[in-house]
Order: C-alpha cells, then structure tokens, then sequence
C-alpha cells in the first residue's frame, strides 16, 4: 500500500501497509535549508577589468534578489594572480534608494583576505577570475524576493588615495538585468559607462525561510503520542 497521510483532529498518522501509526520526527526532514543563490551576474563571458579603485570611493553594485531569505554572503570575481595587493578588501552591503540607487549608509561590512589572489589559478596562461566571498551570515540581513539590493568593495588606506593595478574586479559583456555598476563618490553614485552593457562579476546568497509545515505536522505527532500515553 503506498504510504499517504491522514489526519484526525489534531492527530497525524502514517498509514503503511494498512496500518496507522503517528508520525515520528524520523518521518519528517527538518533540516534547514542551507544557501541558494538569490542573485549572480553572467559568468560566461568575463572580460576587462577596473585596474584601480580610490579608497573610501567604492565600485558598488546593485542587485535584485529572485528569492527571499537570511543574506548569507557576497562574492565578487577578481583577476588572479596578482601581486602587491592590499591584504583585504572590504565588502560592505547596502539598501537602495527609491530611486534603485545604492544607498550611502553601509549596513554591514566585511573584510575578506585577497592572499587567494596571488595564487594562479589552474586555467591556461595561469590567469583568470576567482571569487572572494565575504561571509555575512551573522547579520541577521533579511532580504524580500524582487527588491533591489547594493554591495560595494572597498580598499584599505588613506581616504581619497587612488590604488593602481592592484584592484581588478571582473566585468561581463552581457550585462545584468537585476542591477547597474556605480562608482560611489562623496557627492552620490555615479553610473558607470562602457562600450557594451556591463555589469560587475558577482554572486549573492541567502538561507530562505524554513517551512513551517513540517514542524507542524512533528508537533502534531508528538501531541498524538502524548494522548496515546495519557
């Protein structure tokens, strides 16, 4: 007989081989699920880099999570190898303004070792676009499927001092549908221009919510027991 639930009161029981017994926790799969991607750029096609970055004007870009859920982390494709890099890079994320700007307030920031970008990668020519991923799953952020979203790389050093061929975040030639890539200057965003439609290397993660019908249908069991013993 194939097993199939039924339900009596508040009582949920498992009928297999025409015999009901309640549900144990066994029955059920409560392990949380773990982080999907809510937002990624194209990365087939990686091309061009921004060689240089002024500390304190951080390239930002926006982004629109497809799903719901606890931000989990941020990762941005970088060129590698690399040397005489700053020893991190800090990955700060943002909200955006009515307007689908990035905002100026950083909500969360993170500082993420760039020493993985000093080792070639295994590709030919020994060159190539690796990811540095910033981990913000302690935060707590709440992200809303379909809202638009900012995040922004910034170098340590002396405010306003421009860093050359150190800073070689990746481009696509595709663009990206869900956002735009701004230079964040004291004065605002400002949209960045190329010659095709491009947009930063990236991709963002987020636990989604947890069902509660399965700990509904556990609790349930348990009740059920409970009276059986009763």
């Amino acid at each position: 007989m194939k097993p199939s639930l039924a339900t009596t009161g508040f009582a949920v029981f498992l009928l297999s081989s025409g015999t009901a017994r309640p549900i144990s926790a066994a029955d059920i799969n409560l392990t949380p699920p773990g982080p999907q991607v809510v937002a990624q750029s194209d990365y087939d096609y990686q091309n061009g880099n921004t060689g240089g970055v002024t500390v304190g004007y951080p390239y930002t870009q926006t982004f629109t999570a497809t799903s719901g859920g606890t931000l989990f982390s941020i990762g941005a494709g970088f060129f590698a190898p690399q040397t005489g890099l700053p020893s991190f890079y800090t990955f700060q994320f943002r909200n955006t303004t009515p307007a689908g700007l990035p905002a100026a307030q950083v909500i969360a920031s993170v500082n993420v070792p760039t020493t993985i970008l000093t080792i070639p990668p295994p590709l030919p020519g020994n060159y190539g676009w690796i990811d540095l991923t910033a981990d913000f799953s302690s935060f707590g952020i709440q992200l809303e499927a379909s809202q638009k979203y900012a995040f922004s790389v910034d170098v340590p050093g002396t405010f306003g001092t421009t860093t050359h061929n150190n800073f070689f975040w990746g481009f696509t030639m595709g663009g990206y549908a869900g956002g735009e890539p701004y230079n964040m200057t004291p004065s605002g965003p400002y949209l960045l221009q190329f010659p095709y439609e491009e947009d930063f290397l990236f991709t963002v993660t987020a636990v989604p919510e947890p069902s509660v019908l399965p700990l509904v249908f556990w609790l349930c069991a348990w009740a059920a027991r409970r009276s059986d013993r009763l």
